[in-house]
This record gives C-alpha cells, sequence and structure tokens, in this order.
C-alpha cells in the first residue's frame, strides 16, 4: 500500500468512526424528546404509582400501667387525613369535599 492509499484509508475510517458516533448521539437525543415530550403522561402515571401508596401502620401498643395495674396510657384507635395545601387550593371542589369529611367550613380550609 502506497503512503496515500493508507491515509485514504485512515480518513475513511475516520469518517466512518465519526458517522457511527453522530448516529449513536441522534438515536440518543431523539429517544430522550420521545420520552420527555411526546410520553410525558404515561411516564408521569408510572410515576406516580410507583410513589403514591397507601402505607398500614400499626398504631397499638402494649399498654402501659402504674405498679398497681392501673393504665397510665391507653391506645386509642384515630383516623388521620392529611393534604398538601398548594395542591388542594389547585382544585376547589377538593375543598368542599374535605370540609365534609371533617365537619368543618369550608371557607374557613380556604384560608
Amino acid at each position: 500500500m502506497s503512503d496515500r492509499d493508507l491515509k485514504t484509508f485512515k480518513i475513511s475510517r475516520l469518517y466512518a468512526l465519526l458517522g457511527i458516533f453522530m448516529l449513536v448521539s441522534i438515536s440518543l437525543v431523539a429517544r430522550a424528546v420521545q420520552l420527555q415530550v411526546m410520553e410525558t403522561d404515561f411516564l408521569q402515571g408510572q410515576g406516580e404509582a410507583r410513589h403514591l401508596r397507601v402505607v398500614d401502620l400499626p398504631t397499638t401498643r402494649g399498654v402501659i400501667s402504674d405498679r398497681h395495674g392501673e393504665p397510665l396510657a391507653v391506645s386509642t384507635p384515630v383516623d388521620s387525613v392529611w393534604v398538601n395545601p398548594q395542591l388542594i387550593l389547585q382544585v376547589p371542589e377538593r375543598i368542599a369535599e374535605l370540609a365534609g369529611v371533617l365537619g368543618a367550613d369550608a371557607e374557613a380550609l380556604e384560608r
């Protein structure tokens, strides 16, 4: 092989490698755009399904009693409700529902 042929071969290999690199880069960018722009709702739903969950916490404990056997502390079952104030203010109908559950005034909850 002459020096000219060797130089041409090296340049063609360089262009082929550059072309493969560009093709892979464009493919990755296209996939990122597809996931973040076109399939946003699906991926957000999947994320919420993994993030939002109901956790049952055991709330009963043993009776704490004094030396005469009289109970000092007794577990009492209670219901617990919590909301994110920033999210509930975005949907006014939910404030009325929460007020109904709590037996409170909706206007007082809005404040």
